[in-house]
């Protein structure tokens, strides 16, 4: 099993500090990494009409689970910083993103 963990640092100003949020996403037993400008599929997944109000534009990759979960990876900005792991079954760390 593999589990998507986003941690994520928001501000809503750069001189004020950020907040941190820990959200953790199961994605089953397996997982695919769609990276921008590297394969059609990440475009394919980003068009689909439940995230035509979605914000797109500093998405770099798309996690997809075996179990149906898409969860998208951003470039940082000023205001967000997050930081992506994938986690194996024993909560170490199998991937950084």
């Amino acid at each position: 099993m593999f589990v998507f963990r986003l941690i994520q640092e928001t501000r809503e100003s750069d001189s004020k500090p950020f907040e941190q949020v820990i959200e953790n996403h199961e994605l089953g037993t397996s997982y695919a990494l769609l990276k921008k400008g590297e394969t059609k599929e990440f475009e394919k997944v980003l068009s689909n009409e439940k995230y035509a109000e979605f914000d797109k534009t500093n998405v770099r990759a798309v996690i997809c689970g075996d179990n149906g979960s898409e969860l998208f990876v951003e470039d940082r900005t000023e205001l967000e910083n997050n930081t992506y792991y994938i986690l194996n079954d024993r909560g170490e760390v199998f991937e950084q993103l």
